[in-house]
């Protein structure tokens, strides 16, 4: 009897799962099935990039008329191309980064159906928004250097070609620099968001943000400089002030999320 007796106490000492415990208790997953969930929104990814690049290379060529634009009209500005597999490659650059533009609401749809099970119901909520002004910022950004930034860069380095010289541009080339910029401008629209995720976070105050005014506006301007292709200061500017604006934009951000977060956490299992 001694026995029994000793093991009762036990049995009614075990504490009941904490306040934190039972809001995460439904969402908790073993590492291994997290491995095969990132595995599986991987595999989804790639999918839908695949699928967007076969139909971008599907229109190619207009796609290529399109996207010479910028230096369309521009005096004795013409296109070459200089291996015969040049063209391909083009087209094929073309493809997958149309495809990545294509795929990017998907891509976010999965990295978010990823990291929800750890997320409280009212994170949960941003999502959608989440989702729709990421790449929402990210296709204006692009469109902001396709159509302002481009046209005012070729232009004046069309103007420095001297007489006597004619300005042929690899089509290989042309398109580097314009997937290069377009990118560059469109990660730069996204500041605003990756500023208030960080502070929806908690990893970054606002205040903080305040506090490091005065330093990102040296780095706006450096980057100003070393991301656009010409060294005229209005082309530099162009890009300097999209990012001095979008950190003000972020910051208020920030603080609209932090004022929003709800102070109190889930404190009772879901009922089933």
């Amino acid at each position: 009897m001694a026995e029994p007796m000793a093991a009762l106490p036990l049995a009614a000492s075990s504490s009941p799962p904490t306040t934190q415990g039972q809001a995460f208790a439904h969402t908790r997953m073993p590492f291994l099935t997290h491995l095969a969930e990132l595995r599986r929104a991987l595999i989804v990814i790639g999918l839908g990039w695949l699928l967007a690049t076969f139909g971008c290379f599907t229109f190619a060529a207009p796609i290529f008329a399109y996207v010479c634009r910028p230096l369309r009209g521009l005096p004795g500005a013409k296109m070459i191309v200089l291996t015969p597999m040049e063209m391909f490659f083009a087209y094929l650059k073309l493809a997958l980064c149309g495809g990545l533009f294509l795929a990017m609401p998907l891509a976010l749809a999965q990295l978010w159906g990823f990291l929800a099970p750890g997320l409280y119901r009212h994170e949960k909520r941003w999502l959608a928004p989440f989702i729709l002004a990421a790449w929402g910022c990210f296709l204006a950004g692009a469109a902001f250097c396709f159509y302002c930034v481009l046209p005012a860069s070729f232009s004046y380095l069309v103007d420095m070609v001297p007489a006597g010289v004619e300005a042929h541009y690899s089509v290989s080339a042309y398109l580097g620099l314009l997937i290069q910029l377009m990118l560059a401008f469109g990660l730069i629209f996204e500041l605003p968001m990756v500023m208030a995720l960080l502070s929806a976070a908690g990893l970054v105050r606002p205040a903080s943000y305040r506090r490091l005014r005065k330093y990102w506006l040296v780095v706006a301007t450096v980057l100003g400089g070393v991301l656009t292709p010409t060294p005229d200061p209005m082309t530099q500017m162009m890009m300097a002030v999209p990012l001095m604006l979008f950190y003000e934009l972020g910051i208020l951000a920030a603080s609209w999320v932090s004022k929003r977060e709800p102070t109190d956490k889930p404190s009772s299992v879901p009922t089933a």
